[in-house]
C-alpha cells in the first residue's frame, strides 16, 4: 500500500516544533516499518524556491513551497496546483490529512481516497488568539475547518473529546485512533532534579502559562522549593510581555527559566531531569507532552478542560487542576513535589498507560487497518 501523509511535517527532526509535526513524523516513520507499506511525507514550506524530494530513513519525503499570501482567500489555489503535481506522480492508494484548514482542499477533487485527522479546534481556538493578525485570519480558518468536516467521508479522532467537537458538523464514518509516540521516550533515564517544573508547548494564552506564573508565586509565598523551566516559543509579544511583568512583580526570577524551542536531544535530557510536567491549557486535543512525559515515567499536572482528561487519569497518573485557578494549580503541583513516593507511582502508571495506548507500532498497525477499510469502502 502507498500512503500519503499530508500536514505540518518537519525538516530538521532535532528541532521539532509543535505535536502535530510531532504526531505526522513519527506516524510516518512507523508506517514505513509494516511490510508492503510505502509511505510518502508532503508538507507545505513557506520561503522554499522549489520542491524539495528527500528520503530520510524508510520514509520519501515532499516539500513543498507554500504561497500563504492570500492564500485562505484564493482557496490555496496556488498550493492546491503544487501539491496535486506532487500526488500524481506519487500516485498513492490513499491520503491521510492531519489538519483541517490547509491540507483537505487540495485533495477533495483528487478521485484518490482521503482520510482527516483533526488537531484542534480552530473555531475554539480562535477565540483565545489576541493578535490582529490571529483574529483577521480566525473566521477564514474557521469555515475552512467546517467545510472539510462537511465534505470528509472518514475522519480519525484521537479521543472522545475531539469526536464530541466535530460530529455536530460531519456525517463521515468514525475511527478512533491514539497519535503515534516516539518510543525513544520510553528509553529517558530517569535523573530528577527534586523541585524541577516542566512546561512545554507555545507560550500563548491558550496554554494558559499566565496560571502556572501566578501559581508559582503562590508556591514561592509557601515556601515551596521548585523551579520552572519553559520551554516553547513566544508568538504574541503583549502575552509575554505580560508574562514577565508577573514575574517582576512577584519576583520569581531565581523561580524560572525561559528556554525558548530546544533541539530534540536537550528536550529528551528536561524530561529525565524534572520532578513533573504542568500543562494549565484551556483547549487542547490531545497534547503530545503529556504522553512524552508518562513514557518517561513521570506525573503530570493539567487543567480539567478539553482533551487533557481524556489524557491524565485524575489521581494515577497525575492530577487535574480547575482550569484559570492558580491556587488549585498550585495545590496540585506541591502534593506532588512535596511526595516522592507519589511521584514515582504516578510516574510509573503513567508509563504503563502511554505503553498500552500511544506506542507507534501499534498505533501505525491499527491506522493501516483503518487505511483498508476507507479503501474497500471508496472502492464499494
Amino acid at each position: 500500500m502507498r500512503v500519503a501523509v499530508l500536514g505540518h511535517y518537519p525538516m530538521d527532526k532535532n528541532n521539532i516544533i509543535g505535536g502535530v509535526s510531532a504526531v505526522t513524523w513519527r506516524l510516518a516513520d512507523a508506517l514505513s516499518k509494516l511490510p508492503d507499506v510505502e509511505v510518502h511525507a508532503l508538507t507545505f514550506v513557506q520561503g522554499l524556491e522549489a520542491s524539495r524530494h528527500e528520503v530520510c530513513g524508510r520514509v520519501y519525503e515532499h516539500y513543498v513551497p507554500s504561497n500563504r499570501t492570500l492564500g485562505g482567500l484564493t482557496f490555496y489555489s496556488v498550493d492546491r496546483r503544487r501539491l496535486s503535481k506532487v500526488l500524481r506522480e506519487i500516485k498513492p492508494d490513499i491520503i491521510h490529512i492531519h489538519g483541517s484548514t490547509h491540507y483537505p482542499p487540495c485533495v477533495w477533487g483528487s478521485g484518490i481516497p482521503w482520510i482527516m485527522t483533526p488537531h484542534g479546534m480552530i473555531a475554539k481556538e480562535a477565540k483565545m488568539r489576541s493578535t490582529l493578525r490571529g483574529k483577521l485570519r480566525s473566521p477564514l480558518e474557521a469555515w475552512y475547518e467546517k467545510r472539510a468536516y462537511k465534505v470528509a467521508h472518514d475522519i480519525i479522532f484521537c479521543n472522545d473529546y475531539v469526536l464530541s467537537c466535530v460530529r455536530p458538523y460531519t456525517r463521515a464514518r468514525a475511527y478512533k485512533v491514539a497519535n503515534a509516540l516516539d518510543d525513544s521516550y520510553f528509553n529517558i533515564p530517569n535523573r530528577e532534579v527534586p523541585g524541577s517544573i516542566l512546561f512545554v508547548g507555545w507560550l500563548t494564552p491558550r496554554k494558559g502559562v499566565l496560571y502556572l506564573v501566578q501559581a508559582a508565586s503562590i508556591l514561592k509565598e509557601r515556601g515551596v522549593k521548585f523551579r520552572i523551566s519553559f520551554v516553547g516559543k513566544t508568538v504574541e509579544a503583549d502575552y509575554h510581555a505580560s508574562l514577565l511583568d508577573c514575574v517582576d512583580k512577584s519576583h520569581l526570577h531565581d523561580y524560572i527559566e525561559w528556554l525558548d524551542t530546544v533541539e530534540e536531544q536537550r528536550l529528551k535530557e528536561l524530561y529525565g531531569e524534572c520532578s513533573l510536567l504542568v500543562l494549565p491549557s484551556l483547549e487542547e486535543s490531545l497534547p503530545t507532552v503529556l504522553v512524552q512525559a508518562m513514557a518517561a515515567g513521570k506525573p503530570c499536572v493539567g487543567t480539567d478542560s478539553a482533551g487533557i482528561p481524556y489524557v491524565i487519569r485524575d489521581g494515577k497518573t497525575g492530577f487535574l487542576a480547575e482550569y484559570g485557578n492558580p491556587t488549585s494549580l498550585a495545590d496540585k503541583i506541591q502534593l506532588l513535589l512535596e511526595d516522592r513516593e507519589l511521584r514515582a507511582s504516578m510516574g510509573r502508571a503513567g508509563r504503563e498507560v502511554a505503553e498500552a495506548e500511544y506506542s507507534a507500532p501499534e498505533v501505525a498497525r491499527t491506522h493501516l487497518e483503518v487505511y483498508r477499510k476507507v479503501i474497500e469502502c471508496w472502492r464499494s
